[in-house]
């Protein structure tokens, strides 16, 4: 992620700023429409020698559409993610306020969204067969975590996985949302997220389920079907339905391309978690990777 102020908007603080007395903003890792992400030095790691001194900060813009609704969003999902602890998502440590502004504490991970990741490599390249399978997996893994404890993400996207230098993935934002009326689809990473707070989760629309873009409540197969629009982009270069969304995929009559090189049982495994009804969908995330990896990716997370 890219650091410095962007062109445009003025941060929610300056660089230098100290929260609780404690983390101290030093640099900004990226920028969403609800929140802004600092690298923050923790002064109580400092002080205890820490081999790890830098925590990644989560603050709320200043923006009058973020009501004290999602104010109480951030806190509720920040809450929930103390609780889950799995290597392929981001660790939360804590939230707070301070002077009347939330902002949640993680783990700072060094590398790169997988948005960034696709956009350096231009149109029409797609990732390696190893990397491929190991972003899948990793992804697919944390996917199963959450749903065994009844949580969907509803808003799978390369903005919200995060490749490390290592080359592992994890997944980012469980739930973190912002109300927006206009859909742009020009830049990944400013693509907006639109919330329902009538239950769990988010969407996105280029990566949103049918079952999703009509308002129903979350269920597993829709992070199923994000997965494999992911898994598509990483196969092919690019997205299945140019950036649109499945309802314009259906009112087009388009259906997704077999992506040069994708074995039969790889592309059976990805068409069929890309279907568009839940009921002809890959009911669990499991069983696409099983079928989409081939090799024994998910032996590695299943033990």
């Amino acid at each position: 992620m890219s650091s410095g102020e962007p062109q445009g908007r003025p941060l929610p603080l300056p660089l230098g700023s100290m929260l609780r007395g404690r983390y101290e903003l030093v640099s900004v890792l990226g920028r969403g429409g609800m929140s802004t992400v600092y690298s923050a030095l923790d002064h109580f790691r400092v002080r205890a020698a820490s081999q790890v001194p830098l925590v990644a900060i989560k603050i709320l813009n200043e923006d009058p559409s973020i009501s004290a609704e999602m104010r109480e969003l951030m806190h509720r999902e920040a809450r929930r993610m103390q609780e889950f602890v799995h290597p392929a998502i981001t660790r939360v440590y804590d939230w707070d306020e301070d002077a009347g502004r939330s902002f949640i504490i993680m783990e700072q991970l060094e590398g790169q969204t997988l948005s960034r990741m696709l956009r350096k490599r231009g149109a029409a390249d797609p990732v390696s067969r190893v990397t491929r399978n190991r972003i899948v997996a990793d992804i697919g893994a944390a996917l199963d975590y959450a749903h065994e404890r009844g949580v969907v993400h509803s808003d799978v996207k390369p903005g919200n996985i995060f490749v490390t230098t290592s080359g592992a993935a994890k997944l980012l934002d469980f739930g973190f949302s912002y109300a927006h009326e206009a859909v742009d689809l020009s830049e990944e990473d400013d693509r907006p997220t639109i919330a329902y707070f009538g239950h769990v989760g988010a969407l996105t629309p280029a990566y949103a389920s049918l079952e999703m873009l009509l308002g129903m409540v979350p269920a597993p197969s829709d992070d199923v079907y994000s997965l494999a629009v992911v898994a598509y982009m990483l196969a092919a270069g690019k997205h299945p339905y140019e950036q649109n969304s499945v309802r314009w995929a259906i009112s087009n009559g388009r259906e997704p391309e077999r992506p040069d090189g994708l074995g039969k049982r790889q592309w059976r495994a990805l068409s069929q978690a890309l279907a568009f009804e839940r009921g002809e969908r890959t009911p669990e995330v499991r069983e696409f990777v099983d079928g989409f990896t081939v090799e024994s990716w998910w032996q590695r997370w299943r033990g």
